[in-house]
């Protein structure tokens, strides 16, 4: 893909949604054994809106939290933002009480002048193995007499945009089909799918993980990714199925290796311990790139929750530079 086709917004943004940390986030049954401290998670989520509101001069809407739903902070679950369109994600675990959530994130986005779109439940007949979805390649799950039925899904955390195309990771949470979902509805640009290595693994956490918990971009034709055997392994996917050259910078920790490139400036993880100082000195070969602003992360990374998730950071067509809150 040539450096022409980069799209003109990338890293652009003006408008954020988050939401503040529930009470019972300390009880959902994932976090029962990290036992994080629910005051200091309430203080890092208001450190990040800060920032965005403050530093990134962002318009941040603050969704009030929803009790019913621990993990009702980490709204870039439930949607993904590209060029004025929100496609309403359906990748969640069944039984999540997410629908109160998604009704007020839908309310929030229609404020910015943002279209809303579904997702439809199933998916038609595919052909096995699709190999493109707007020139970008797919790889299929099984399927039996060369046709697959099931749920579509898809959750913010598997899409990565680089500037030049999308990478979507097939995961716990987002499959074939919600991909083809994507790239029908949302995107004129390539969108290739890679395949997370989740299916050895009987670990809740592993299996929760997301594609950008182990690759995010830094800035323009930047990649940082996690220098583990999974984060190696994504990136050969990527790398082998691009026609761009990117550069790369690794991290020591999956955890470090998920940041947000906002208005020319980086967002990155501060866990505030030796981990971080671990991966600040790698970060720092950043530092003739781009300026970086640290977001207060340590309680967040005892749940191994990146950055990312916390947010939904997009570019509205139009914004009203007041903090609102949707019950």
């Amino acid at each position: 893909m040539s450096v022409a086709s980069r799209y003109p917004k990338f890293g652009q943004f003006n408008a954020a949604i988050g939401s503040r940390v529930p009470n019972s986030i300390e009880k959902y049954p994932e976090y029962q054994k990290a036992r994080p401290n629910r005051e200091l998670l309430k203080r890092e989520q208001l450190d990040l809106l800060h920032i965005l509101r403050e530093k990134m001069h962002l318009d941040v809407t603050e969704l009030v939290p929803e009790e019913k739903t621990p993990l009702c902070c980490f709204v870039e679950d439930l949607a993904v933002v590209f060029n004025g369109k929100a496609l309403l994600t359906r990748g969640l675990k069944s039984g999540d009480p997410r629908e109160l959530e998604i009704k007020s994130l839908k309310i929030a986005l229609k404020d910015y002048g943002i279209e809303i779109l579904f997702m439809e439940e199933y998916a038609s007949a595919i052909p096995h193995n699709p190999m493109e979805l707007n020139g970008g390649a797919a790889a299929g799950d099984e399927m039996e007499n060369g046709v697959e039925k099931e749920p579509k899904r898809i959750v913010g955390g598997d899409v990565l945009f680089t500037g030049y195309e999308f990478f979507i990771g097939i995961s716990y949470y987002t499959n074939v089909e919600g991909a083809m979902e994507f790239a029908s509805k949302m995107t004129d640009l390539a969108v290739t799918v890679i395949k997370l290595p989740l299916e050895t693994s009987n670990d809740p956490e592993i299996k929760s993980r997301r594609l950008k918990d182990y690759i995010s971009v830094a800035c323009e034709g930047l990649l940082v990714y996690a220098d583990t055997p999974d984060g190696n392994y994504l990136l050969k996917q990527i790398i082998n199925n691009s026609s761009y050259d990117y550069s790369t910078v690794k991290m020591r920790a999956e955890f470090l290796a998920n940041c947000m490139y906002i208005n020319g400036y980086l967002l990155y993880p501060d866990t505030g311990n030796t981990l971080c100082s671990d991966g600040d000195s790698d970060y720092k070969l950043l530092d003739q790139l781009i300026s970086r602003i640290p977001v207060p992360a340590s309680e967040f990374s005892r749940i191994k929750t990146a950055l990312s998730r916390r947010v939904l950071i997009f570019d509205a067509p139009h914004t009203h530079g007041a903090r609102r809150h949707f019950p």
